[in-house]
C-alpha cells in the first residue's frame, strides 16, 4: 500500500517559542520524523522583509525559528550544522534583513549559521521535468544537505495580489 503524504497543523496561542518547540516536537514525531533529522541542516525560512512596524507579519518570525532550533537541538540527535539560508526579495541586502528580523540574537542562544543566498557558492541543477527552465542555480546548501526545512510565512502581498 502507498504511503499518503500527511500535513499536520497546530496551534499555538503566541510566538512563544516554548508552545512553538512543544508543537514541533509533537508534529515531528506525528509525521516519525525525529530519526531522520541529522547531519547537515538547512532551514529555508521567508524573510520577504523585516520590520516590526512596517511590516510586523511579511517574515518568518525569529520566536518561531527560536522554538523549532530548540526542538531540533533537544530531540533530534546525530545533527553536524543548522544552517538559515534566504534570500530577501526586496532589494535590501539579506544580512540587513537577518539582523532586522533579530536572527544575528538566535546565533547567541543556538549553534547556528547564518546564508544570505546572494553571498553562498552556487550549485546549478537540472529540472528534469520542467516544460520553461531546463535548469535553476541557487545556493550549495539548499541542495547539499541531509534535511531541508522550509519555514513559510503565510501572508498576503502585492505580488500575489492579496488582500
Amino acid at each position: 500500500m502507498e504511503k499518503k503524504e500527511k500535513v499536520i497543523i497546530k496551534k499555538t496561542q503566541n510566538y512563544h517559542p516554548g508552545e512553538i518547540k512543544s508543537a514541533v516536537v509533537s508534529g515531528l514525531k506525528e509525521s516519525d520524523l525525529i530519526d531522520r533529522i541529522r547531519g547537515r541542516i538547512t532551514i529555508k525560512p521567508n524573510l520577504v522583509l523585516a520590520h516590526h512596524k512596517v511590516a510586523p507579519s511579511a517574515y518568518t518570525r525569529p520566536e518561531f525559528i527560536d522554538g523549532l532550533l530548540s526542538a531540533l537541538e533537544e530531540n533530534a540527535s546525530g545533527i553536524d550544522t543548522i544552517t538559515i539560508a534566504e534570500k530577501t526579495g526586496v532589494g535590501l541586502p539579506t544580512s540587513r534583513v537577518f539582523r532586522h528580523a533579530g536572527y544575528y540574537r538566535l546565533k547567541k542562544k543556538h549553534k547556528i549559521r547564518l546564508l544570505p543566498i546572494e553571498e553562498a557558492k552556487k550549485k546549478r541543477v537540472h529540472l528534469n521535468k520542467s516544460k520553461i527552465h531546463q535548469t535553476i542555480t541557487t545556493a550549495r546548501d539548499i541542495i547539499h544537505n541531509d534535511f531541508l526545512i522550509y519555514t513559510p510565512k503565510l501572508k498576503s502581498n502585492v505580488l500575489s495580489q492579496g488582500l
